[in-house]
């Protein structure tokens, strides 16, 4: 069975030093593809997941990325972080664009005055 983890956050500073471990784990547990989404901090890490974009190996699942700006950070967003977003959605390992919508887990004040 090929699974797919479609929502993983691998630019955690967690999996930092042991990334290839959890790849490897990963890989064992029937994992072979990866989307990491790439919101990081704000936006100026957007691109985090794509640094972290690999082809599969014999023992490690082939790792894919979004590219996005969480709605928490919106507010942080210049013209040229929406420019940068344009250009890193071009990546070929870029396969969505992603956590760019409401978030109601968190439940922002925000997003509660544009739900009511």
């Amino acid at each position: 069975m090929h699974l797919v983890d479609s929502h993983c956050h691998l630019d955690n500073p967690r999996f930092a030093e042991d990334l290839d471990a959890v790849l490897a784990r990963s890989y064992a547990a029937g994992v072979r593809t990866i989307l990491t989404i790439g919101i990081g901090e704000g936006p100026a890490y957007m691109a985090n997941g794509l640094a972290l974009a690999r082809p599969a190996t014999a023992s490690t699942p082939a790792v894919y990325a979004s590219a996005g700006i969480y709605p928490g950070n919106a507010h942080e967003a210049t013209e040229s972080d929406y420019a940068r977003l344009e250009q890193l959605v071009q990546d070929p390992n870029c396969i969505a664009v992603g956590e760019i919508g409401l978030d109601y887990y968190h439940r922002l004040p925000s997003q509660r005055a544009s739900l009511s």
